[in-house]
């Protein structure tokens, strides 16, 4: 169970921060996208699109370290960055307002909860099993 999801969890890391990376940059250099009007010429673009980088290249980790036989040790890794992924949407959510996408806002945030939960229970189920 426990490589099942980091797989799945590695491949939407990968894909949505590689689409809103693609995001980040069609905003900053055209306006046009949607944070086009917010990201516009702004250096501000630059942490979103490290951050969203950042999701790419923890998507492609989780992704390789799901095969290897210390998968339970990457399931908390996985936890721990969806944590901070969906706290932090949370505390800045005013961010989906400004830029008028208040529901990919909330598609992604449940999405980072969702993890949490996803490795947490493969967490402990793997620990009862193999104890």
């Amino acid at each position: 169970m426990k490589k099942y999801i980091l797989r799945i969890d590695g491949v939407f890391l990968a894909v949505m921060g590689t689409v809103a990376a693609r995001f980040d940059l069609v905003s900053y250099f055209t306006g046009k996208g949607p944070f086009g009007q917010a990201y516009y010429q702004n250096g501000i673009a630059i942490g979103g699109f490290e951050a969203h980088c950042l999701a790419v290249i923890a998507g492609l980790t989780l992704i390789l370290r799901s095969k290897s036989s210390d998968a339970g040790f990457f399931n908390k890794v996985a936890a721990a960055i969806h944590t901070v992924l969906g706290i932090s949407n949370l505390i800045w959510f005013k961010v989906f307002f400004e830029t008028g996408t208040v529901p990919m806002g909330y598609a992604t945030t449940i999405a980072h909860f969702t993890f949490v939960f996803l490795n947490i229970v493969a967490i402990y189920r793997t620990d009862k099993i193999y104890s």
